[in-house]
């Protein structure tokens, strides 16, 4: 697919889009799957740490 722009000296400019297929688009993908892995464990981790952690001794029952 091309596209078609005016430059600013006023001359005609054509792009080619990037294809979306191939080994180049692969490895893409992984890394973009790695990064949302490694972001979703770090919001579980932070979650865990902010979960307030209370103590249970022996003996003890806290009526209602």
């Amino acid at each position: 697919m091309e596209s078609r722009y005016w430059r600013a000296d006023g001359s005609v400019a054509a792009a080619t889009a990037k294809t979306t297929d191939g080994p180049v688009e692969i490895i893409r993908l992984f890394k973009l799957s790695k990064t949302s892995a490694v972001k979703s464990r770090s919001m579980t981790i932070s979650q865990l740490k902010a979960v307030p952690v209370t103590e249970r001794r022996r003996g003890s029952r806290r009526s209602g």
